[in-house]
């Protein structure tokens, strides 16, 4: 079983492979975080294998030895997974992956599947394993699809969304927001940090440009690799 959440919020990270002394060191320069010590942890930092795991063992990003801004990054994208998790509660979605839920290697094709939403009005974007933000859909430009055409039917699971895994390799995180009305203000700020990391900032934004007139979302992991 896992430990219970650190009192304070943070994520407890223990470096593993390390020369002497310098796991402390590499703990010492993040931001949200603290050693597990004698606890598990929630991203063991595998220094040697250049590479980040979960509590599950499943790789998150990989990661070179000392690269403590990229750990941080790292940290920064699973604090704002859980306030994520805790801004669905009561409003949740269900996503799922085709063909599965397993590893997916570079080029492979996944769809995501939305299923239990109420509202038609959809907005998707992904945080890949460095926290940087891609913004799915809807698609900006030519006119093809305004904000009136991005809906999808409520009342019946949808596939209609494919994305193609490319590098950092990791932990994908698709995002889905369904509203019962468009929510352009919330799409202009997602387009604007498209490909840009929004550090921990993304649930404040959320909270405060999604509809008041109802929403519903939901998160599914995808995970790839070279």
């Amino acid at each position: 079983a896992p430990s219970p959440p650190a009192q304070d919020g943070r994520l407890r990270v223990r470096v593993e492979g390390a020369p002497r002394g310098r796991a402390g060191a590499l703990l010492a320069g993040l931001s949200g975080a603290l050693p597990a010590h004698g606890q598990a942890a929630d991203l063991v930092w595998q220094y040697t294998r250049a590479r980040v795991v979960n509590a599950l063992g499943d790789v998150v990003a990989w990661l070179d030895p000392n690269d403590v801004a990229g750990m941080q990054r790292v940290v920064d994208k699973w604090h704002a997974l859980r306030a994520l998790q805790r801004l669905a509660a009561g409003h949740g979605v269900r996503l799922r992956l085709s063909p599965n839920d397993g590893l997916h290697r570079f080029g492979e094709e996944v769809a995501v599947t939305i299923d239990g939403h109420r509202h038609a009005h959809l907005t998707l974007f992904n945080l890949a394993s460095d926290n940087t933000l891609n913004f799915l859909y809807p698609f900006p430009g030519d006119g093809r699809y305004a904000a009136d055409a991005s809906t999808i039917p409520p009342g019946r699971p949808y596939t209609g969304l494919r994305t193609r895994v490319t590098p950092p390799f990791g932990a994908d995180h698709v995002v889905a927001i369904l509203s019962k009305t468009a929510p352009e203000p919330l799409r202009a700020a997602l387009r604007q940090y498209d490909g840009r990391r929004l550090g921990k900032r993304l649930p404040a934004l959320l909270r405060r440009l999604l509809p008041a007139s109802g929403w519903q979302l939901g998160v599914q992991g995808i995970y790839t690799a070279p």
